[in-house]
């Protein structure tokens, strides 16, 4: 998903998804998701992604622009 902001942000929720599972939580356990993006033009393709993991969910959400990420 290189260049990619909806397959990255799938890719990660997919993983964090498979980790709560793994701990014995589920998905519905969450009650707020934070997201931490380089390019906030791309905010309906990480919504997108976000909506496809947690859809009927709706955990308090946010999408913040940071300058830069320490590990691209």
């Amino acid at each position: 998903g290189v260049g990619d902001a909806y397959l990255q942000t799938s890719y990660v929720l997919s993983l964090i998804k498979q980790i709560l599972q793994q701990s014995g939580f589920d998905i519905k356990d969450v009650v707020r998701t934070r997201l931490a993006v380089t390019h906030i033009g791309e905010w309906e393709k990480y919504a997108r992604a976000h909506q496809e993991v947690f859809s009927e969910v709706r955990p308090a959400s946010s999408i913040v622009q940071v300058q830069k990420l320490v590990d691209p």
